[in-house]
């Protein structure tokens, strides 16, 4: 099932439901979280996710639905390869952008859209894990 199947105004009413439901528990801090900790994040990304849907739809109703073709799952597939080993020269920051861009392409989105998209999460993801929660990604000559 993909986010599609649903409204994207469902998603984002359980999301938010989840949230409130995981504030319940007790969230805590970083350096010790509670049991809601998890489930309050992730519901959290998961109204962020249904909200960029609903903008999408609002954006363009009538836009053709994504369709993969043998040429998009190759250049996946390829993607998926080359990831570890280009992890291990440039490290974990850089080949994840690279890999998000190859596959934001692939899919057919803009070259802007696919730096800027792949930029924000790659850099994301390193503020949340390496600089947050402390997790060692491979690091390559820029340091990160």
């Amino acid at each position: 099932m993909s986010l599609r199947a649903l409204p994207p105004g469902v998603l984002l009413g359980w999301a938010l439901f989840m949230a409130w439901s995981a504030h319940d528990l007790r969230i805590g801090t970083p350096g010790h979280p509670g049991p809601g900790f998890f489930p309050f994040f992730i519901a959290l990304a998961l109204a962020l996710v249904s909200l960029a849907v609903l903008a999408g739809e609002l954006r363009d109703r009538a836009a053709p639905a994504l369709s993969w073709h043998r040429g998009h799952v190759a250049a996946a597939t390829l993607a998926l390869l080359v990831f570890a080993p280009v992890m291990g020269l440039l490290g974990f920051v850089p080949t994840a952008a690279l890999f998000l861009v190859a596959l934001l392409r692939a899919m057919g989105t803009r070259w802007i859209a696919s730096v800027l998209l792949a930029a924000a999460v790659a850099g994301a993801t390193h503020l949340v894990f390496a600089l947050w929660l402390q997790i060692q990604f491979p690091r390559g000559p820029l340091g990160f």
